[in-house]
């Protein structure tokens, strides 16, 4: 008797000139994603980022121009900000899980 492997629904494809960002936010004492940290991108604020999901999941399409590098800042009350760089190349790509530290 043979099993039916599941087939995995491919990605939506990403334009030449984008560069799709995607990752995890955790919390550095418990492990669990963070739900609603704001991913600032560049010098925007929290009212046109990104936000993380349920479990801590963010995603988003930058336009990549003439930008070199994106800087990513992971803003939550409560929690200690990390930032991080990210060189800008077109393609799909998942930065390392960021973990934020609770003031509580």
């Amino acid at each position: 008797m043979s099993t039916a492997r599941p087939v995995r629904t491919p990605a939506p494809t990403v334009a030449p000139n984008v560069m799709r960002l995607s990752g995890r936010v955790v919390d550095s004492r418990t492990g669990n994603g963070i739900p609603g940290v704001c991913v600032v991108i560049g010098a925007t604020d929290c009212t046109r980022s990104p936000i993380t999901d349920d479990i801590g999941v963010w995603t988003v399409d930058l336009n990549l121009g003439q930008v070199l590098s994106w800087n990513l800042k992971f803003v939550k009350a409560d929690y200690v900000q990390q930032e991080i760089n990210v060189p800008s190349r077109p393609g799909t790509f998942t930065v390392d899980t960021i973990t934020l530290l609770s003031f509580r």
